[in-house]
């Protein structure tokens, strides 16, 4: 009399089957693990910081690169500033002065690479 049992060839396909699912669980924790690991806040406030710059608001321009500095020109107050800083990036305007910090925390060597993609 036979019995309905699985035979070996089903059993290893289970248990390949098996394994397959639980190791793409374990990656799918592991990559969302360094996924949320990752802070983005820095390139987030990169790309607030040049679209205020951008803005209609300012619709400042880029005329130029003086001494570690960029040169930009407002269309909407007709007048030049001066973008520059160490850790701080402030704006100054070349005629009248004054000074407005716009983004913090900046390293020396993230501020040059700044300058090195203009």
């Amino acid at each position: 009399m036979k019995k309905k049992a699985f035979t070996l060839v089903e059993a290893t396909c289970a248990l390949i089957i098996s394994s397959l699912v639980i190791i793409s669980i374990s990656l799918v924790t592991t990559s969302m693990k360094q996924v949320s690991k990752m802070n983005l806040e820095p390139t987030i406030t990169w790309h607030l910081f040049l679209r205020e710059l951008e803005s209609a608001n300012h619709r400042f321009e880029l005329i130029g690169i003086r001494d570690n500095h960029l040169l930009l020109y407002s269309q909407i107050t007709d007048q030049k500033y001066d973008l520059k800083g160490n850790h701080t990036l402030y704006l100054t305007c070349q005629n009248e002065g004054g000074y407005m910090p716009l983004l913090d925390n900046i390293k020396d060597h993230e501020y040059n690479l700044i300058l090195n993609e203009y």
